[in-house]
């Protein structure tokens, strides 16, 4: 035999708990923003490597390259480094790959 279903008040399981909880959410929003600025997203980092591997490629350095990883890691470094931190860069006119391609031929 099946055991009857025990049932809960609606007013029990519908309880608002969003003022509860809504301090918390802004402290965690506050946290992952300042966080943003120090790290690239996943899309950005794909992206800066794109334009890192694009780059280096036009300095004739092909994936096969014996020195296409080391030289790859340290531009895109220093790319990501100034990425991050010069806001100008960031804001230019054109797409965001545009831009990241731009950064890495100035190296």
């Amino acid at each position: 035999r099946v055991s009857p279903r025990k049932r809960v008040n609606r007013s029990l399981s519908f309880h608002d708990h969003s003022q509860d909880t809504a301090p918390c959410l802004n402290v965690s929003l506050q946290q992952s923003n300042v966080t943003s600025v120090n790290v690239l997203t996943g899309n950005h980092k794909q992206k800066m490597l794109w334009a890192v591997t694009n780059a280096l490629r036009e300095e004739r350095m092909g994936m096969n390259h014996e020195l296409f990883r080391p030289c790859m890691s340290v531009l895109f470094k220093a790319c990501q480094k100034l990425w991050l931190t010069k806001v100008a860069i960031r804001e230019q006119e054109g797409s965001t790959s545009e831009n990241m391609l731009a950064l890495a031929k100035q190296f």
